[in-house]
């Protein structure tokens, strides 16, 4: 399924390393496929005015435990994933304002990764959510294809796919439009900052793809051209010219064709600047691919002088490694610093003036006089993830080096094995090779100005259901996820002209009261039993009314 301008998700990590990751960066336009809603039942006093719609995918990816005060009308809804399934997020559908058409996006209200929902049900407004859910061990494909221009179709049946999963994807171009292409994205992190992103390559020149699914979530892009040519203008100055290979200046150009433009520079001159060409434009052989776009390219051409640039190093010589090159038709010089341990990259600086050039390793820019460049650098500190103390999961760290700078935020990510979940995460200074781990509030820190060792503690989770026999006699509160060894309490309600029993489990009377309190060593499945009150009318009459 498409969904237009839903979003499903962010993984986000990624995404959280499991959905919260991700990717921030693609909220507002990624889309998931082939998930459908299903499940949609009524609830919250369906048959008043105050009502929702809850739904779940897939169907059997788990249960939503609801918790409805008629008083406040306040509405409580718990997502507990089924055996071999992990929570996601919470979607709902709304009707979009623009296209009239009922779309489906992240929650507006709360926290769409946290397994619980509330919200106040408004008098006649009802709402439509769904929790997503997903099989451990598997992993989504993500659209993230302009609907403007067509639509993409995964033609492999499945909601989400293992790793090693060969999956088939087909683009279809809308009216004006062509097929280009279809590109696959995959999350990688900067090897210096270790920044998220998605780093997107061409797996086909056609309208079908197929693909090996890796170890995370991916991204495809089905790309579409316009059917209808663009307007190409070149201009040059006094000191060269810039034209097609016909001698032309202006043509109408349809998006992906390649185009080659004859720069042609004055003696003794070269071109200083070229503005308004497309991404992928090739300097040295001055080709492009024609964009789905007008392009206004404007060539500026300067006297050929010879500069001298020299880098310094700060603090030490020895802390990086350099990479640069220099283009003599185009004036660009580039140079890169890739850093040596335990050294991490600040940025690039003008020596005479000391203004801040590029916080990018990676600078590039036009030489116009002698110039110095500082590199300047700053000490990091260890970063090591004690695994030997995680057990029943893993944890991985933001960001995702070994080397991090003071005052840098660290973020922790327990990834839990089924059945578990986060109990805390732990932290303390690396001594002489070795650490003692202390629980640190929440899920981050500061790094201090010495290495640190990180790990988690897991514990195991388990499923609390409870039912009622009869739906008129009662109601029950209290089921949901616990920790193992939490309390648990069940409260049984009865209704009026009702009374409660017991409780069971699998037929077998396991409490006579109507909170019942234990401690959560299992998945438990319980039913409240209630018994209605029978009344009966008694009517006296005396055999002699002189007696009364």
């Amino acid at each position: 399924m498409k969904i237009e301008t839903r979003v499903k998700k962010g993984n986000f990590g990624f995404l959280r390393k499991r959905a919260k990751r991700l990717l921030a960066i693609l909220m507002s336009t990624l889309m998931l496929v082939g998930i459908l809603p299903q499940h949609i039942s009524e609830a919250a006093d369906s048959s008043s005015p105050y009502s929702y719609k809850s739904g779940i995918t897939p169907k059997n990816g788990g249960v939503i435990a609801e918790d409805w005060n008629k008083d406040t009308k306040i509405l409580k809804l718990t997502a507990i994933p089924n055996p071999g399934y992990r929570f996601l997020y919470w979607s709902e559908y709304f009707i979009d304002p623009d296209s009239g058409k009922e779309l489906e996006r992240l929650i507006q209200q709360g926290d769409p990764f946290s397994k619980q929902l509330s919200w106040r049900v408004i008098e006649n407004q009802p709402r439509e959510v769904i929790a997503n859910f997903q099989k451990n061990g598997e992993y989504s494909v993500w659209d993230s294809t302009s609907s403007e221009r067509g639509k993409l179709e995964v033609i492999t049946p499945g909601d989400s796919f293992a790793p090693g999963t060969t999956v088939e994807v087909k683009i279809t171009p809308n009216p004006g439009y062509k097929v280009a292409g279809i590109e696959m994205g995959v999350a990688v992190q900067d090897p210096i900052y270790g920044n998220d992103g998605v780093e997107f390559e061409t797996i086909s020149n056609t309208d079908t793809a197929t693909f090996t699914m890796p170890v995370g979530e991916v991204w495809v892009y089905g790309k579409f051209y316009s059917t209808t040519p663009h307007t190409v203008t070149l201009s040059g100055d006094a000191n060269g010219t810039i034209t097609f290979k016909d001698g032309s200046t202006t043509k109408q150009i349809v998006a992906g064709e390649q185009v080659e433009l004859v720069v042609s520079p004055a003696t003794n001159f070269r071109m200083g600047l070229i503005e308004g060409v497309p991404d992928g434009y090739d300097l040295e052989k001055n080709t492009f691919e024609m964009p789905d776009q007008d392009l206004d390219i404007k060539a500026t051409f300067v006297e050929r002088k010879t500069y001298q640039v020299d880098v310094v190093f700060s603090p030490k010589e020895d802390c990086a490694e350099l990479v640069y090159g220099y283009n003599q038709d185009t004036g660009i010089f580039g140079i890169g610093a890739v850093p040596k341990n335990p050294y991490q990259f600040l940025g690039w600086y003008d020596k005479d003036s000391g203004a801040l050039l590029s916080d990018s390793y990676v600078y590039s820019f036009v030489v116009t006089r002698n110039t110095t460049l500082e590199a300047r650098f700053e000490k990091g500190y260890r970063l090591y993830i004690a695994a030997n103390s995680i057990q029943n999961g893993s944890l991985s760290v933001y960001p995702n080096k070994t080397y991090v700078k003071k005052g840098e935020p660290v973020k922790l990510y327990g990834i839990p094995d089924e059945g578990y979940v986060v109990k805390r995460y732990m932290a303390g200074e690396i001594v002489n090779g070795g650490a003692t781990l202390e629980p640190i509030e929440g899920d981050s820190f500061i790094m201090p100005d010495h290495g640190m060792a990180v790990a988690v503690e897991f514990i195991r989770q388990y499923t609390v259901a409870a039912g009622v026999n009869d739906s008129d006699a009662g109601s029950v509160a209290g089921a949901g996820a616990y920790e193992q060894y939490e309390d648990v309490t069940l409260v049984a309600t009865p209704n009026d002209d009702y009374a409660f029993v017991n409780w069971t489990e699998k037929g077998t009377i396991v409490s006579t009261d109507e909170s019942y309190t234990f401690t959560a060593t299992q998945d438990r499945d319980l039913v409240a039993n209630f018994r209605k009150i029978e009344k009966y009318t008694i009517t006296a009459t005396a055999n002699d009314a002189t007696y009364g």
